[in-house]
């Protein structure tokens, strides 16, 4: 079965930044690209109230369409363009059902008003729910992403458990060669070595990383986001990697969640790989969401 990227393209003026970047990723391992715009009716709250019926808004909305095809024949790979109207949960899952692809890129920009906000946060749950592999690529930089060569995968000591989508995706992990490090944040009064031998462990031992690393790195700070920005500065990543648990990712992930706090201020592209619950959680885990709510 082929690798697929499935590329949602928000705004026009971000279609090739995004684009380019999901091809360059896709290139080593022969993968194909879906670029998706969805012309969907946001659901307005009562306070705010409809300014337009749903006829008017999507007829003032813009076909992207013929653009996109122009770039789909640009890029090195092969590219298909879905453009289409209607519930975006919807269109998701008959785009989930006929391409089956492997991984989900999005831009994320600074929201600039409520009409923004109210999109985004009508996008990523559906998003959240696929449980696929998600990728945020921040589209307010200068500098376009390229294949990563140094990796920041940020790791607890909870055991890792791959999804069979996380698994479907390690063979474009391999073909990234870059050097993985396994960064580990914890309380500033918190054990140092046991911590961070541990959280090297559970990576080994889960078989997420395409090889075996030692290469770990130590942060203490009281807050676990600051912590994660502040050791892929440190190792000068290009790409941060986050482990998204159930009961994290489906709670809160774009909300008060470290999640939300590292893709809110990070300048690099963040990748959310899903994997399943332990089914007996550790004490570290409850103090480690107790952050997340703050």
């Amino acid at each position: 079965m082929k690798t697929v990227f499935v590329v949602l393209i928000d705004a026009l003026e971000d279609a090739s930044r995004i684009a380019t970047f999901a091809a360059q990723l896709a290139m080593p391992t022969g993968a194909e690209l879906v670029l998706l715009h969805v012309n969907s009716v946001p659901i307005i709250e009562p306070t705010y109230g409809m300014l337009l019926s749903p006829a008017e808004y999507l007829s003032q909305v813009p076909d992207l369409s013929e653009t996109l095809a122009q770039l789909a024949q640009q890029l090195p790979v092969p590219a298909t363009v879905e453009s289409c109207q209607g519930s975006f949960s919807e269109v998701l899952h008959r785009i989930r059902l006929q391409y089956q692809p492997q991984l989900f890129v999005l831009g994320v920009r600074e929201e600039r008003a409520w009409l923004d906000r109210l999109m985004h946060n009508q996008t990523l749950p559906v998003l959240r729910d696929t449980r696929l592999p998600l990728l945020l690529v921040p589209v307010a930089t200068k500098q376009l992403p390229t294949i990563p060569l140094k990796v920041l995968l940020a790791a607890d000591t909870e055991p890792i458990h791959l999804t069979e989508a996380a698994r479907a995706l390690r063979p474009v992990l391999t073909s990234w060669k870059a050097t993985f490090t396994v960064a580990h944040v914890s309380e500033p009064e918190a054990a140092i070595d046991c911590d961070m031998s541990q959280a090297l462990k559970v990576v080994r031992t889960s078989g997420l990383l395409p090889i075996e690393t030692d290469h770990g790195y130590h942060m203490q700070d009281a807050s676990y986001a600051a912590g994660i920005l502040r050791a892929a500065t440190a190792t000068q990543a290009d790409l941060i990697l986050l482990i998204a648990r159930p009961r994290s990712f489906l709670s809160a992930l774009f909300h008060h969640s470290v999640t939300a706090e590292v893709t809110r201020h990070t300048t690099i592209p963040v990748l959310l790989l899903p994997v399943e619950e332990e089914h007996t959680p550790l004490l570290n885990t409850t103090l480690r969401l107790e952050n997340e709510s703050r």
